[in-house]
């Protein structure tokens, strides 16, 4: 097994030896033009049986390669035999959201990413892998950058606000897995929240805390989650999550 990344955040990898699914059926390709939703049966084409065009079901071979593609996953789809992505966007929303399949390939411009940035009150999102084999060619991304918690928001005067998530606090950014270091021009009260493991990270990171002065600014975003559990697992390219 082969595994190297060149930028890694918040990301659980996870080595197993079973096989999730063996069977083949049709191969269906991604159409349609734009952003649209996996779960609509008009964005692919059955192009083994073109007459009996669906979402991927269980086996099915899936090719999203249409150029400059987002498609949506707010749901888990069916466990397909393989996945292939290539110059587009595959979306995920929803933390219980797995993409299984037993062979997933990210090409050259193929992008894995999650909705995000997001806050205290909405929905927490990550991108959740599920396959045998995970290859991410050079130029191929599974990339979650500021896809976490959202920075606090400044509401003017002289005012912190805090950043959201549960390692958010005024004053200073979100603190995963390890002690928070106080602000030094304010004293140990600033310190950042700790949460999370440093060993076995699976939740997204928090945002940063910003004085008010200036209405409407943002603290920096926490980092998304990307949880990979696989036989083997090869990527030239790059997994971010920063």
């Amino acid at each position: 097994m082969r595994y190297v990344s060149r930028s890694l955040g918040i990301v659980g990898l996870f080595i197993l030896g079973a096989v999730l699914f063996s069977a083949r059926a049709d191969v269906l390709t991604w159409t349609a033009a734009g952003t649209g939703d996996w779960f609509v049966v008009d964005n692919w084409t059955n192009t083994t049986t073109p007459e009996s065009t669906r979402i991927p079901a269980d086996g099915d071979d899936a090719v999203i390669a249409n150029a400059g593609a987002t498609v949506l996953l707010t749901h888990s789809p069916a466990v397909l035999g393989s996945l292939l992505i290539s110059n587009a966007t595959l979306c995920f929303s929803n933390r219980d959201t797995l993409l299984s399949a037993t062979n997933l390939t990210v090409e050259t411009s193929g992008v894995l990413t999650c909705s995000g940035p997001f806050t205290n009150t909405a929905m927490s999102n990550r991108v959740n892998l599920a396959c045998d084999t995970l290859f991410v060619a050079a130029g191929g991304a599974i990339n979650v950058n500021d896809k976490g918690y959202a920075g606090g928001l400044a509401i003017g005067g002289d005012t912190w606000s805090a950043g959201h998530g549960p390692g958010g606090y005024i004053g200073a950014g979100g603190s995963y897995g390890g002690g928070g270091l106080p602000a030094i021009s304010f004293g140990a009260r600033y310190m950042t929240n700790l949460y999370g493991s440093a060993t076995a990270p699976l939740d997204p990171g928090s945002g940063g805390g910003i004085y008010g002065s200036v209405v409407g600014k943002r603290g920096g975003h926490g980092s998304g989650a990307i949880c990979i559990t696989a036989v083997q697992v090869v990527v030239n390219g790059s997994i971010s999550a920063n």
